[in-house]
């Protein structure tokens, strides 16, 4: 399961725009059933937006991220997972937490 998931380039639109709170916010509503604290979307919102400027300052435009991604037969979740391929074409993902 996961809160966001999409092309790097789309992921810094939307934090740039403003956007990707609301879509966490909105997939979390959509999955729990419930809202999710004002804090953590103020986090969100924060924490994402610095994100986004390193996936963009690092020139990862054809990559995948996926937010809020939770780990198979565990409770906890990753923050941010980028994938995608190195220099020579193999599958890379680097665990990002924060």
């Amino acid at each position: 399961m996961r809160l966001y998931a999409g092309l790097s380039t789309h992921f810094v639109h939307d934090a740039v725009h403003n956007q990707i709170a609301e879509k966490l916010k909105s997939a979390f509503f959509k999955h729990y059933r419930y809202q999710p604290p004002p804090s953590e979307v103020n986090a969100w919102r924060n924490s994402l937006r610095a994100m986004a400027a390193v996936v963009e300052e690092g020139g990862l435009d054809d990559h995948g991220v996926m937010l809020e991604y939770r780990l198979p037969l565990t409770s906890k979740r990753l923050d941010c997972l980028v994938c995608g391929r190195d220099r020579e074409g193999r599958g890379m993902s680097r665990r990002m937490l924060i």
